[in-house]
């Protein structure tokens, strides 16, 4: 008969778990201190299914700087988001003093508030949510920063939206890379997206990947 071993870690050996072996249970304590135990793998997977990483950038021409004091400017969805879907949008930019800390996103009318983008690291914003039937009705994006009575220069260098609950790096709409809506020229775009941005710059042949495999992600 098998004998059981348990190894208890603590929280500074966790990261220097590297595999988890063959046949493993891990036993969940919660705050009663109730033990269940579940086989390793099976929790794994029920982690990876957890997790919805998204691609296409939602925004149209979210590449394009906005500055402002109160409104910083609009952009437009390249298609409705679904209510009850996940989402989470990334604006990278730089926020006054004086300012809130935080860009606030509101319909295509500036009347209804739907999220707020709160600072996730130097420069980078994210917000991340559920859509409800008053964000599913939007078919732009106004960003603003408060409070609207200090003046104090906002400005935004990227955005992206996308359906997902953890954000990936900024990339271009479909439409942009192929010359829909009120885009710049595809060759203009890889100019934009070779050059050294908020992001930290990557590779041509990387970017290249990507422009190759956007263009081909309409849905």
């Amino acid at each position: 008969m098998a004998t059981e071993k348990t190894t208890t870690l603590a929280d500074n050996d966790i990261g220097k778990v590297t595999a988890i072996p063959q046949g493993a249970s891990l036993a969940l304590i919660d705050s009663q201190g109730t033990v269940t135990k579940i086989d390793a793998e099976k929790l794994m997977e029920i982690f990876r299914k957890s997790i919805k990483i998204g691609v296409t950038n939602l925004l149209i021409d979210s590449h394009k700087e906005k500055a402002g004091n109160y409104g910083l400017g609009q952009y437009k969805l390249r298609k409705k988001m679904t209510e009850g879907k996940q989402y989470v949008m990334t604006v990278e930019g730089e926020i006054g003093n004086g300012k809130d800390d935080a860009y606030q996103v509101w319909n295509e009318t500036g009347e209804v508030p739907l999220f707020i983008c709160h600072r996730s690291s130097d420069g980078i914003y994210k917000g991340s949510f559920v859509a409800t039937q008053s964000m599913a009705n939007a078919t732009a994006l106004n960003i603003h920063v408060m409070p609207s009575s200090v003046q104090s220069r906002c400005v935004i260098h990227a955005a992206k939206l996308e359906e997902s609950n953890i954000a990936t790096g900024w990339t271009p709409a479909p439409e942009d890379l192929i010359g829909g809506g009120n885009s710049q020229t595809f060759k203009e775009l890889q100019a934009t997206i070779f050059a050294t941005s908020p992001r930290k710059a990557q590779t041509k042949r990387h970017h290249r990947s990507k422009i190759s495999h956007f263009t081909h992600c309409l849905n």
